[in-house]
């Protein structure tokens, strides 16, 4: 019996993480207060497998010039089409530069296979701490396209709009 729980609890423990996007702290109420959300990328502190760098990760393949806009571009368009019903929309930091919330997604771990994980800070305006605090795991990773990280902002904006609809719905209640 003791065999069998402790292959359990292995199994349990070496299953793979599925991507996805989570509320680690805070409220994500004022979104709804929201009509345009600036959203900035931050690689300051990314970790490439074990300890290189975006560029180390970067330089496995050839990279369009423009790699991050056409990164994020897919983000935009998955999260757009979910909340742009709630009157909100995510821009480039450019758009709206008055804007009063903003999202920060921080990306601390890059696999081999370029999948990201991280945080996302929804910050209010002249506030030091933030409104909420997501952590989120990508998937759909390739490590050698042109658009270095199309398929991993795909998933992270399916993941991200499905938990800004469900906050907003109940926002709205």
């Amino acid at each position: 019996m003791k065999k069998f729980i402790f292959s359990l609890l292995i199994t349990v423990l070496t299953m793979p993480i599925f991507a996805g996007t989570k509320l680690v702290t805070g409220s994500l109420e004022e979104l709804k207060n929201a009509k345009q959300i600036p959203v900035v990328l931050n690689w300051d502190n990314a970790v490439y497998a074990k300890a290189g760098t975006l560029t180390n990760f970067l330089d496995k393949a050839v990279r369009n010039n423009d790699w991050e806009k056409g990164s994020i571009s897919y983000l935009f368009q998955k999260l757009n089409s979910k909340t742009s019903e709630y009157g909100i929309r995510f821009v480039e930091p450019t758009a709206a530069p008055d804007a009063e919330y903003s999202i920060e997604i921080i990306v601390t771990n890059i696999s081999k296979g370029g999948d990201l994980k991280g945080e996302i800070l929804f910050k209010k305006k002249g506030e030091a701490e933030p409104l909420a605090l997501m952590a989120f795991t990508s998937d759909d990773a390739d490590d050698d396209d042109k658009i270095a990280f199309r398929d991993q902002f795909k998933t992270i904006g399916e993941s991200l709009s499905k938990l800004f609809v469900k906050q907003l719905k109940q926002a709205y209640k």
